[in-house]
Parts: structure tokens; sequence; C-alpha cells
């Protein structure tokens, strides 16, 4: 799924586990309570997704973009966002803590 576009896609509680989506362009996807862990999200356009309750322990989204993204409740243990872009994301309740 690398370079996928998906921007407005449903996916929610989809089962994205290890997914490769590198450069994947997921513009206001609906993801709520996906699950994402482990997957590589590098570089992919995430702004304005909606990530609530979603899954992304030990996912990769080094230089994504989460501007304006609603991750309330996820799950962003062992997840790694260096260089992430973050402006206006929602991260209330959300599990930050590392093992």
């Amino acid at each position: 799924l690398t370079n996928a576009r998906l921007s407005g896609a449903d996916l929610v509680n989809a089962d994205l586990r290890s997914a490769d989506l590198r450069n994947a362009d997921l513009r206001s996807a609906n993801l709520r309570g996906a699950n994402l862990q482990s997957a590589n999200l590098q570089g992919a356009n995430l702004q304005g997704a909606n990530l609530e309750q979603a899954d992304l322990r030990g996912a990769v989204l080094d230089t994504a973009n989460l501007r304006n993204a609603n991750l309330r409740n996820a799950n962003l243990r062992d997840a790694n966002f260096r260089n992430a872009y973050l402006e206006d994301a929602i991260l209330t309740g959300t599990i930050v803590v590392r093992d």
C-alpha cells in the first residue's frame, strides 16, 4: 500500500497491522478503531484523519503529516513520531508511555 491514494476512505476498525503505508495519502480518512500496530506510515499524509481509538503501538510515523488529525484515546505506545507534523492534532486521552 506504499503511495496508496486513500483520501477520505472509510477504514473504520480496519486491520492494518504491519501494513506498509509509506507516503500514503490518507487525508480525512476515517481510521476510527483501526489496528495499525507496527504499521509503517513514514511520510504519510494523515491531515484531518480520524484516528480516534486507533491502535498505533509500535507504528512508524516519521515525517508523517498529522495536522488536525483526531488521535483521541488512541494507543501510541512505542510509536515513532520523529519529525512528524502534529499541529492542531487532538491528543486527548492518548496512551504514549513507552514500555
